[in-house]
């Protein structure tokens, strides 16, 4: 099950689908919180939660749109 949300994880990216991103980390701070080293969860928790409580909606969207960039082929 795992390895699925890192499938998920790693179409989105590339198709610069930020929701979906979101999503995936909301189920990943659960996932790192059960092991050893938990950094990764508080990191994953602390964005979160400044995107979900403690930014307005403007600077909630300018991080949103700037957190993916897509490269263009030549």
């Amino acid at each position: 099950m795992e390895f699925g949300w890192w499938i998920q994880l790693n179409y989105a990216i590339p198709g610069g689908d930020v929701g979906r991103i979101i999503e995936i980390f909301k189920i990943f701070i659960f996932t790192f919180g059960g092991t050893a080293n938990q950094n990764y969860m508080r990191y994953m928790l602390d964005l979160y939660a400044l995107l979900e409580f403690e930014c307005s909606p403007d600077l909630k969207e300018a991080l949103l749109n700037n957190w993916l960039m897509r490269l263009l082929r030549t």
